[in-house]
């Protein structure tokens, strides 16, 4: 019974899906943490907590997207060495406000 299809991991286009936005935001916040070197400490100290936020464990899909959003957002701003509106301040308690690809679009 060990073998049967009740027992198998679950594989398809979730998983995969699953898989790549995990990619994608290790490979984000890999090059915020190389580039955020330069800014004021308390930049600095902005940065790491939005992604000390954005670390947290989920398994939710709709939410690793907003969180990729936000991920590609910060490191835009990174880039340009300009914090801008969210990450002038800190993150808020509880469940980040959802981004859309035009609130990304529009402000880099």
């Amino acid at each position: 019974m060990k073998n049967s299809p009740e027992n198998q991991p679950e594989k398809g286009p979730f998983l995969d899906e699953d898989k790549t936005l995990d990619q994608e935001f290790v490979d984000c916040m890999l090059e915020i943490e190389k580039k955020y070197t330069n800014f004021k400490k308390h930049d600095k100290i902005r940065i790491e907590q939005w992604t000390k936020k954005l670390c947290q464990v989920t398994t939710n899909i709709i939410w690793k997207k907003n969180r990729n959003l936000y991920g590609k957002l910060l490191l835009s701003n990174v880039l340009n060495r300009s914090l801008q509106e969210p990450f002038t301040r800190g993150p808020p308690e509880g469940a980040l406000a959802k981004l859309s690809k035009y609130d990304i679009v529009k402000t880099i």
